[in-house]
């Protein structure tokens, strides 16, 4: 009852109006874009530093999947959109790249059996993800994508912020009330796709 108790009071924290101020605040961060009146800070040296969470390793393996497009949380870090280390490593698969062949080529033991929940009463499989592996503490997935939008920086290709923005708008959906694991797997990722979101306004708002 009382982890009930917590989920329902976060529920409420980030409700519908909280949500629809946020998505007319992204809306015009974007409008700026367009308009010329903002411009993307990308700079690799963002994702390059040293750190706990940035460290050699990590590095190595963006230069390893050069060939394909960079996305998620590491690509907004780059476009200077957040400030948080990524808890995985996300590559979109364009369309001209057999990806068996480069599994085979890089040497990627894929794995497949993973599935995100997304306000349903059970875990569904994401249509667009090709699989994953893990190198040391990090997670490599991977996804195809039908001409997406990315910016090059200096030969390595970093997915289109606002692509990305909208797909994790979508996590911001109400939350059914199914079984307590469930309900808190997609409270966990609603909570933590709000604050970005509104760390990426405060970061160009300032």
């Amino acid at each position: 009852m009382t982890s009930l108790k917590i989920v329902s009071g976060l529920q409420k924290e980030i409700n519908e109006d909280s949500v629809s101020n946020l998505k007319n605040k992204i809306r015009d961060l974007k409008l700026k874009f367009l308009m010329d009146e903002c411009s993307f800070k990308m700079n690799l040296k963002l994702i390059k530093k040293k750190s706990f969470f940035f460290n050699t390793n990590y590095w190595s393996i963006i230069r390893k999947h050069k060939s394909l497009i960079l996305t998620g949380s590491t690509s907004l870090i780059c476009a200077g959109f957040l400030n948080r280390p990524p808890g995985d490593i996300d590559f979109l698969v364009p369309e001209d790249i057999n990806f068996s062949d480069y599994c085979v080529k890089n040497k990627i033991q894929l794995k497949t059996d993973d599935s995100y929940s997304l306000s349903t009463t059970e875990p569904i499989k994401n249509p667009d993800f090709l699989g994953f592996y893990y190198h040391k503490n990090y997670k490599v997935d991977f996804f195809k994508s039908k001409n997406p939008e990315f910016i090059n920086v200096n030969r390595y290709k970093i997915h289109n912020p606002f692509e990305i923005i909208e797909k994790k708008m979508v996590h911001l959906k109400p939350i059914e009330k199914t079984n307590i694991s469930v309900i808190f797997d997609n409270m966990n990722l609603k909570i933590k796709t709000y604050r970005d979101i509104s760390n990426i306004i405060e970061n160009y708002e300032s």
